[in-house]
C-alpha cells in the first residue's frame, strides 16, 4: 500500500440543521488519529490529530474536554450560517441600491444636457 493510502484520511461533517447527523468518516489510520486526539484530551484537556481531508488538504482535528455545558459553547449549524449569509447579501445589496439613489439624487441636474441619447 502506498503511503498516500497509509494517511490518515478524515472528513469531519458537521450537522446541517438542529437534530441532524454529524457525521466522522475515515481511514482506519485517520480514525486511530482521532481517536488518538480523543485520548489525549480526557488526559490532558486538549488533543490534536493531524489528518487530510480527501482534496490533499492536512488540517488539525482538535478535541478538547470541558466540565461544564457552558464550556462546550453554543452549537454553530451550516443552515444557519447560510441563513446569515444570505441576510447579510441582501442588506448589502439594499445598501448599494440606496447609496446610488443618494449619489443620483445629489448629483445637481444640468438643464442644458440634452439626454436623449
Amino acid at each position: 500500500m502506498s503511503d498516500l493510502h497509509k494517511a490518515p484520511w478524515l472528513h469531519i461533517t458537521s450537522q446541517f440543521a438542529e437534530h441532524g447527523e454529524a457525521i466522522l468518516t475515515g481511514t482506519r489510520d485517520g480514525l486511530i488519529a482521532l481517536r488518538d486526539a480523543v485520548d489525549k484530551a480526557l488526559e490532558t484537556g486538549d488533543g490534536k490529530a493531524a489528518v487530510y481531508s480527501t482534496d490533499g488538504e492536512g488540517y488539525a482535528a482538535i478535541v478538547r474536554l470541558s466540565s461544564t455545558k457552558a464550556g462546550l459553547g453554543e452549537p454553530v449549524y451550516f443552515e444557519t450560517i447560510a441563513r446569515n449569509a444570505y441576510h447579510t447579501e441582501i442588506r448589502l445589496h439594499e445598501h448599494i441600491i440606496k447609496d446610488r439613489r443618494r449619489r443620483t439624487l445629489a448629483t445637481p441636474c444640468d438643464p442644458t444636457a440634452d439626454d436623449r441619447g
